[in-house]
């Protein structure tokens, strides 16, 4: 059987025995949010135009009545040297933090999925109450199939990490991928159809099983998004080549 380990990034996929012993030397695999980082974030770019007009507020509040004259009078590429002397941008900081948050939520909405009672910190308890608004909504407790599967796919050479597998039926699932961010992107829609790809090509579910793609924004002020993707395999496929290529 195969068995993967990785980070976010890359993964590396060993075949083993059922005693666990390796018996054949591990295939590199790509992560499918890796190759997904090759599709435009739109949702990026205007947090980047806020995150610069709040930073540039930031700044002058600091300057006298003369300060500001001054500055208007400099080369507009002089703001941000003098913001970032000023330590008011900070895009690598709160980049960090937003994915430090995001990967504390998925943690706690794990161990709550398997029964557990985490400690929720107050930074993420919005999240939290969004997921509890969304299973409460859902019923999903009698469905839970798997949480936090590790899937990859020898025939594509990808792997990844799927947040949880409801099962309605024999034949019948949902899977279920949680996020943090403001809103549902294309990319988030898309990364579900390699998912699904592999749990078949894995034997998680069978050949005939029909498949639903949900992906579900849990908000910071308890309200969550849930969106079905109608996204295939021809679009994961299509941002392979082109990471690929420009990889090349």
């Amino acid at each position: 059987m195969g068995r993967i380990a990785g980070n976010s990034k890359h993964y590396t996929l060993g075949l083993v025995d059922s005693t666990g012993k390796l018996r054949s030397h591990s295939v590199p695999l790509t992560s499918v949010t890796t190759i997904l980082s090759v599709l435009p974030k739109d949702g990026l770019q205007w947090w980047g135009y806020k995150l610069g007009t709040h930073a540039m507020g930031e700044w002058l509040s600091t300057l006298t009545p003369d300060g500001i004259n001054d500055a208007l009078n400099q080369e507009r590429a002089e703001w941000y040297d003098a913001c970032k002397k000023q330590k008011t941008i900070t895009p690598y900081t709160e980049l960090k933090a937003a994915g430090e948050r995001g990967t504390k939520v998925h943690d706690i909405v794990e161990r709550l999925l398997k029964g557990e009672k985490p400690r929720v910190p107050k930074e993420v308890a919005g999240y939290v109450h969004a997921y509890h608004e969304w299973a409460m909504d859902w019923d999903i407790e009698p469905a839970v199939h798997s949480v936090e599967i590790p899937v990859f796919s020898i025939e594509h050479r990808y792997a990844g990490t799927l947040d949880l597998l409801l099962q309605d039926s024999a034949l019948h699932f949902k899977l279920v991928d949680f996020k943090t961010s403001s809103g549902i992107h294309d990319s988030h829609l898309i990364q579900l159809a390699p998912y699904a790809h592999a749990i078949k090509e894995m034997g998680i579910v069978p050949p005939g099983a029909n498949i639903e793609k949900w992906v579900v924004r849990l908000g910071s002020e308890g309200d969550f998004e849930a969106r079905q993707s109608d996204k295939g395999m021809d679009l994961f496929l299509a941002a392979k080549a082109l990471y690929e290529g420009l990889a090349a």
